[in-house]
């Protein structure tokens, strides 16, 4: 079995210059797209890497305001019940999202 690399190929418009990278060595932000989201008329990727900073601290913002608001959904619910079991699986959303925040958007997130 062959060990195949794969690399990226990007062209400057402005100076015509061909630029290779290696795609293991790039670093940002790598995620897959939605399984079953097959369009016909644009390319299909299995894997992306978003690599412009700005871009990243948008896509994990808009991540993580989703889980946050998930959250608060939950809350609101189990407010109107009078039940504790409610509440042990808020702290346990809670516990994943900050394990997430943790291990996954560690390298990415800003010391305020």
């Amino acid at each position: 079995m062959s060990i195949s690399k794969r690399f990226v190929i990007r062209k400057d418009e402005k100076n015509n210059v061909i630029t290779y990278m290696e795609y293991e060595k790039i670093k940002g932000l790598r995620f897959k797209p939605k399984k079953g989201k097959t369009f016909d008329d644009i390319i299909n990727v299995d894997e992306m890497i978003i690599i412009n900073p700005s871009l990243i601290d948008k896509l994990i913002s808009k991540k993580c305001n989703r889980n946050f608001e998930k959250i608060l959904k939950m809350m609101d619910v189990v407010s109107d019940e009078d039940d504790d079991s409610g509440y042990m699986l808020i702290l346990d959303e809670i516990d994943r999202f900050r394990k997430l925040l943790l291990n996954k958007y560690k390298e990415y997130m800003k010391q305020i």
